[in-house]
């Protein structure tokens, strides 16, 4: 219990601490896909959609965090339904919890604290999966937004080497598996890079 709540308090810093960075990490494959890369990861993604990137920069005043990182990626339709994907590496140490399973469940416990999370889905909720050749687990949540939207956050737990990543497909709750399937299949595009 002592180290979930010292990793809830160093989620709320880098939560605090996270800032916009004006880089281009953008590209084009042969594909006419856009392709993003850090040093991280990239993935490939429609090139009328946007992205935005933030950077948690924490590890500079707290030694135990590392640099985290978050690219959120969209369609800039306005008039389409709501459909993000986003890939986050963790800025905490994956050493803090063994397996994707008990960072899921951190994942699962750490939502209670927001509103806007509604509950979690059964049939999202797996154990011992692979997401390529790396341990996965999974999870699924009901979310309603500000805006008055009810989505569904499908999120997936992946340990690459000593990190950890959070890749997030959230669509409209009247999706009729559309979305969904192109989220999962932009997510299936990502190469993680030997960090």
């Amino acid at each position: 219990m002592k180290k979930l709540l010292v990793l809830a308090a160093a989620g709320l810093i880098l939560g605090a601490c996270a800032s916009e960075k004006p880089k281009e990490h953008k590209s084009q494959d042969a594909k006419g896909m856009d392709v993003y890369a850090n040093e991280y990861f990239s993935i490939k993604y429609p090139s009328d959609w946007e992205y935005e990137e933030e950077i948690s920069e924490a590890n500079d005043t707290l030694p135990v965090i590392t640099e985290g990182i978050r690219a959120t990626f969209y369609s800039s339709n306005p008039t389409l339904p709501w459909h993000t994907v986003m890939i986050q590496k963790s800025a905490m140490p994956a050493e803090a919890l063994a397996t994707p399973e008990e960072w899921r469940d951190m994942s699962v416990g750490l939502k209670k604290f927001d509103d806007q999370y509604l509950g979690y889905l059964d049939e999202y909720m797996q154990d011992s999966i692979k997401f390529g050749q790396y341990p996965a687990a999974m999870a699924g949540f009901v979310v309603a937004t500000e805006e008055g939207d009810t989505l569904v956050q499908k999120q997936t737990i992946v340990k690459v080497g000593e990190t950890i990543y959070y890749l997030n497909n959230t669509y409209d709750w009247n999706d009729d598996g559309t979305l969904e399937s192109l989220g999962d299949s932009i997510l299936s595009t990502i190469r993680f890079k030997g960090k």
